[in-house]
Parts: structure tokens; sequence; C-alpha cells
């Protein structure tokens, strides 16, 4: 893996163990309930501190927790034993995933897709394809390039950025996206999109603007 990959990775980590995301977002908890019923299989990928796949496995769904950080699966194993959830934990070092072909109902990826350069975000998602069963549905988000951290850093190529010294992240990478960039990635995944809708909120009294793309695609 590259210093950028491991960067990130120690990152995430830490922020797993400071835990400073513990509720789930009420976007995937939406998508999912409006698509699956209790008793489907879903998969959390790059689940962080699996704040999504908590809150489903105790309204009833099997929940596979996937992150490739060692830090996020032993919380989420801990987790799981103290509240006696039925989730599910795998880790994965890198773009793969894991799983068997067409084994899991639906797919959330909450923040965990836009670290890398295009062509790779093609690579993760055309295996996450793979294991989503036909006609399944995909939960995505992506950073936009109306974020407060486009451009704050080094331009690697492809959308990518590493940020610079100064902010919390330094040496992290984030990929930024426009609409044709997601277009494109999701056609290259065979994935079909259903919905590409904005999402945008400000924090700091409206001095920093976080804005997403939120992508509901389908096998």
């Amino acid at each position: 893996m590259n210093l950028e990959f491991e960067n990130t990775r120690r990152f995430w980590g830490n922020e797993v163990v400071r835990g400073n995301l513990i509720w789930p977002d009420e976007n995937v908890i939406r998508f999912v309930k409006r698509n699956y019923k209790p008793g489907n299989i879903i998969l959390d990928f790059g689940c962080g501190t699996g704040r999504n796949a908590v809150a489903l496995s105790k309204d009833g769904y099997n929940c596979i927790a996937m992150d490739y950080t060692e830090k996020a699966i032993n919380f989420i194993k801990q987790k799981a034993k103290e509240e006696n959830l039925n989730i599910s934990t795998v880790k994965n070092t890198g773009f793969e995933v894991p799983l068997q072909e067409n084994s899991v109902d639906g797919i959330i990826a909450d923040g965990s897709l836009f670290y890398n350069k295009k062509s790779d975000n093609v690579t993760i998602l055309t295996n996450l394809a793979k294991v989503l069963k036909p006609d399944g549905k995909f939960w995505a988000n992506w950073r936009t390039k109306r974020d407060f951290l486009f451009a704050q850093g080094m331009d690697m190529g492809e959308g990518l950025y590493k940020l610079e010294t100064g902010t919390k992240r330094e040496g992290c990478c984030y990929f930024f996206a426009d609409e044709k960039d997601v277009i494109e990635m999701y056609e290259m995944s065979k994935l079909s999109i259903e919905t590409l809708d904005d999402y945008e909120y400000t924090d700091n009294n409206r001095t920093i603007m976080n804005s997403y793309y939120h992508v509901v695609a389908k096998k």
C-alpha cells in the first residue's frame, strides 16, 4: 500500500477509537427501510464505528460490517458482543470485497468511497456489484467539487487530492466528483443509477460547506 493510503487508513482508525461517529445516518436508514425487510442481508462497506450496522441490526437486519482498519473491526466486534447483535465482521485490505458473488441483498457505503482516484473507484464499485444479488440496490455518497475540502492540497490526478499541512486530515487523500464523474463510474461498473441527489449542509456558522452526491444504484 502507498503512503497516502496508509495515512488515510490511520486517520480513520483513530477516528473510530475517538468515537466521533456514533449516530446512524438517517439517509442510510431511510434507504434500507424503504427497500428491504428485516432478515435481509445488508453489507455496510467501510463501516467505521458500525453506527449504521448497529442501528439496522437492532431493527432485525442481518448486517455484514466490512472495513480495512483493524481498529474498526475490533470496535464493531466488541459492540456486537456487548449488545448481542447479529453483525458479521469482515476485514478487507484494499479494493477487494471478500464475499461470495450474489450474496447480499443490499449495500450501503456511507463516507467510505471517496478516498481513491477515479479508476480505483471503478474497481471498488465493480467488486461491490459482484456480491450484490440481481436487482439488489446500493446506496453511496460522494464528495462533490463544491465541498470545502476540494482543492485543499496537492492534485494527485483523477479527482484525488492529498490534503496539506494545517488540517487534521493532513496527508489524507480525498476524491471529489462532478456529476459526469459519477455517471461514468457507475456505467463502467455495470451499475444502473436510479437516483442521484445533492445533499449539502453547513457547519461553523455557515463558514464550512459539506457537499455530497447521494446515489442509489441497482444491479
